[in-house]
């Protein structure tokens, strides 16, 4: 191998199986031999699942443990393929309690743990706890119980379907994202086996500004929530170069901050830095909508999605100002690849 910045992965485990082990390292490699080390997550936690509302042992309900992660400590760099601005919770591993409701979850790396529990096998569960594991510990005798829950109505007010590239979120006290359990269009998403307390509907679009309403969540009931979206300026990414002589579609690649550096755009998970789009000839600019106001962008434009690696890649940068209901538009210069 040549010298140079390489990413590795070691998967241990079978492809298909749910509790594969995947571990992430990036490495500079020098002149002469190079070893890379990869440790084994060796952590454990184990306890019991108790139904909250008849006091006794849930059997045969999933037990799922989640880590806190950063998208460097995820993939091991920073990566413009995965912008979250805040960690977030990434599915560790799972397992089955038994006839006692007792469960054992392995294979866990240090740091901070979130225990969810569902019912259903496929569901991503409710959280129920938080743990810190140290590294290579083995913490046992947790009892958790399986907590009281309601569900969610959410439309969006004066439109009879949701608008294309618009998703609706709930978001708990956890920072644990909850999807539509209804197709993503529908004019009234519904979202069951929410926490019972504060709850928060986020709004996530590129047409329309970020949106949060909170709510709360009330056992065995459904709570209506009814969210106006919000237009606003755009600041469009145009590529400067005839696309006819170049490529027929383009990767356009954009970072927007608050002049003080925080993030603004609304991701899936939370926060996020920017985003990758594709743009063909003849089509729309890619654009994201915001409040008036003065940020910070960088941006690039290239032939293949797939060469993006991070923020060094983004070789435009400047002030952009955005006032009300103007759009402003950056061109971004080709780079040939």
């Amino acid at each position: 191998m040549r010298q140079g910045r390489y990413h590795f992965v070691c998967l241990v485990g079978e492809w298909r199986d749910p509790n594969l082990i995947d571990l992430r390292r990036t490495v500079e490699l020098a002149k002469g031999s190079s070893r890379v080390d990869f440790n084994l997550p060796c952590g454990s936690i184990s306890g019991k699942l108790i139904d909250k509302a008849a006091g006794k042992p849930l059997a045969g309900a999933a037990v799922a443990v989640f880590a806190h992660v950063t998208p460097e400590q995820r993939y091991g760099r920073a990566s413009l393929y995965s912008p979250e601005a805040e960690p977030t919770w990434e599915l560790k591993n799972w397992c089955k309690t038994d006839k006692n409701g007792a469960f054992h979850v392995s294979d866990l790396t240090a740091g901070k743990m979130l225990i969810c529990a569902a019912v259903q096998e496929r569901s991503r569960g409710i959280p129920v706890a938080v743990v810190t594991l140290a590294d290579g510990e083995d913490r046992s005798g947790i009892v958790v119980k399986m907590p009281r829950t309601g569900s969610a109505e959410i439309q969006i007010a004066g439109m009879k379907d949701l608008p294309k590239g618009t998703r609706v979120l709930c978001v708990d006290e956890y920072g644990f994202t909850h999807r539509p359990d209804n197709e993503d269009d529908a004019h009234l998403m519904m979202y069951e086996d929410l926490s019972v307390g504060k709850m928060k509907a986020v709004v996530q679009s590129s047409d329309y500004l970020p949106t949060q309403v909170p709510f709360e969540v009330k056992p065995g009931q459904a709570t209506r929530v009814s969210i106006k979206l919000s237009m606003g300026p755009r600041i469009a990414f145009r590529p400067k170069s005839d696309l006819a002589e170049a490529a027929e579609q383009v990767s356009v690649a954009f970072r927007i901050t608050t002049l003080d550096g925080k993030p603004v755009l609304q991701g899936d998970k939370g926060p996020i830095w920017g985003k990758i789009v594709e743009y063909v000839e003849g089509a729309d600019s890619p654009s994201i909508t915001v409040k008036p106001g003065t940020y910070l962008v960088k941006a690039a434009v290239r032939a293949d999605r797939n060469s993006w690696r991070d923020e060094s890649d983004l070789t435009w940068s400047g002030k952009v100002s955005v006032v009300a209901g103007r759009d402003a538009v950056v061109e971004i210069p080709w780079e040939e690849q």
